[in-house]
């Protein structure tokens, strides 16, 4: 098939080196879609271990990707978290923003049947979580959330750990006053949260408060410890359960963009916090050695 365009996409040339590559593409053929990179995700798990050459031998097959290139440990291109807008191929997907398992690549050719489209009120930037979605929607499935989850959520959506946070200890009358929610419906809340050890209390001064580490988890969507997106997306599977009980019926498939709008939002807080903190950790010091290095790179120490 001729060759329409190029593009560029990073290789994993030996363990712990990678490199910016041109890459030919062919035209789209029927069945098949052009697509254009808006943003891609770095697993710092899996990708980690393919990067370092850490892959064990027993887990070669079960890790490769759907649209990888190369064998491990290297020379390969990897990944599987991709966004992207349709620009080739079926005129029925043209403009269409698409989630597809494919590398570090700005543009690629695909069969129609790989890209899954994105919600109109997802962005780009936040749909690339796609791959970490699966992960935690298994999670959660197996988790079985509780009532106290569902109170967790009530509490982080209505902004009652972060006004405690602030504030700290506080009366239910205050609590209400400073969220805007009434002590009828707080009163239960806080007994069952300090209940099951979500608050504490001060019985001398009959006010609730958040502990340092109670906060961390709870209050502060910066901190690595953050739990709460995870009770959100947990609560977006369940409201999915009668669609995907219905296509056990019908047979049909039950798509990604299906799934309540939370569970795409929620796996972004879930996971934003501790990815933040170890790309910093770990991966900006050595993405921005490789950047340097190579000689394709336009280096900006901002």
């Amino acid at each position: 098939m001729e060759t329409v365009a190029s593009a560029r996409a990073f290789w994993i040339v030996e363990p712990g080196r990678g490199e910016i590559r041109d890459e030919p593409i062919a035209g789209p053929g029927p069945g098949e879609l052009l697509v254009r990179t808006e943003f891609t995700g770095i697993s710092r798990g899996t990708e980690s271990l393919v990067f370092g050459g850490h892959v064990p031998l027993s887990e070669v097959a079960r890790m490769r990707a759907p649209f990888q290139s190369g064998e491990f440990p290297a020379p390969v291109k990897y990944g599987y978290c991709n966004v992207g807008v349709v620009e080739g191929g079926d005129p029925a997907w043209s403009g269409v923003r698409v989630f597809v398992l494919y590398p570090h690549q700005t543009r690629y050719v695909i069969p129609a049947t790989a890209a899954h489209p994105v919600p109109d009120d997802v962005p780009a930037g936040r749909a690339v979580l796609a791959a970490n979605m699966e992960t935690a929607l298994n999670g959660t499935w197996d988790a079985d959330p509780t009532p106290e989850d569902r109170l967790t959520v009530i509490g982080d959506q209505l902004g009652l750990y972060r006004s405690l946070a602030a504030a700290g200890p506080s009366t239910v009358e205050e609590l209400a006053k400073a969220t805007g929610t009434a002590v009828a419906y707080l009163r239960p809340w806080t007994a069952n949260q300090a209940a099951g050890g979500y608050l504490s209390y001060d019985t001398s001064t009959e006010r609730f408060y958040l502990t340092p580490e109670q906060a961390a988890v709870l209050a502060d969507e910066d901190s690595p410890n953050f739990f709460p997106g995870a009770m959100q997306l947990a609560l977006a599977t369940i409201r999915s359960l009668p669609q995907i009980q219905e296509r056990f019926s019908t047979g049909k498939g039950f798509g990604w963009h299906e799934h309540d709008r939370d569970l795409f939002v929620g796996t972004e807080r879930f996971f934003r916090p501790g990815y933040a903190v170890d790309s910093f950790r770990t991966g900006y010091p050595r993405w921005t050695a490789w950047w340097k290095r190579s000689p394709r790179a336009q280096w900006s120490p901002t």
